[in-house]
C-alpha cells in the first residue's frame, strides 16, 4: 500500500514510536507466544465467513 499525497509512509519501528512511544502496560502485557484457544475460535469463525462469502 503506498502513502496518499503529502502523507508520510511509516517504515520501521524506531519511525513508529518516535510517533507514539514505546509499547507500555496492557499493549505489552497482551503479547502471547502462542495462539491462544481465544484467537484460535477466532481465526476458525472468520476463515469458514470468508468461505462463504467466496461461494456466495
Amino acid at each position: 500500500m503506498s502513502a496518499a499525497a503529502g502523507e508520510r509512509q511509516i517504515t520501521t519501528i524506531d519511525e513508529l514510536e518516535a510517533l507514539y512511544g514505546a509499547p507500555v502496560g496492557p499493549a505489552v502485557v497482551k503479547e502471547i507466544d502462542h495462539i491462544s484457544e481465544h484467537y484460535r475460535a477466532f481465526i476458525g469463525r472468520d476463515h469458514q465467513q470468508g468461505d462463504r462469502r467466496r461461494r456466495a
